[in-house]
């Protein structure tokens, strides 16, 4: 987390929410670059753990769509606007999907299995 994130247009980035205790949740953010991605894919063919980096961590009290797209604009402003973004499309994530202005500052949108991860 504390080491210096690059800014490139080329970022994937892997969403998904975590329960915490009681009510609060977190939103966490992974990433690694296409380039990297692909160059791992065609030598290993396959991605671990350690290929990624964690982009953002935040606990919020209710995981509402504008909350999710608000982190995910702050991150695309400090990194660079995303290329993709990978989730398992939960509710919280298809809510932050919907807003108006998530189409203007982040990237495509698909839903992955990251089991080989």
């Amino acid at each position: 987390m504390q080491q210096e994130k690059e800014k490139r247009s080329d970022w994937i980035f892997i969403i998904d929410t975590i329960l915490e205790q009681g009510q609060n949740k977190s939103v966490v953010i992974l990433g690694l670059s296409h380039q990297k991605w692909s160059e791992k894919l065609q030598s290993e063919g396959k991605l671990q753990y350690h290929d990624l980096q964690v982009l953002a961590i935040e606990v919020v009290k209710k995981t509402k769509g504008e909350a999710i797209s608000s982190t995910i604009n702050q991150l695309a402003h400090t990194v660079g606007k995303p290329l993709q973004i990978i989730s398992d499309h939960g509710s919280d994530i298809k809510k932050a999907d919907a807003t108006p202005r998530r189409r203007k500052t982040q990237g495509k949108r698909t839903k992955q299995e990251l089991n080989y991860i």
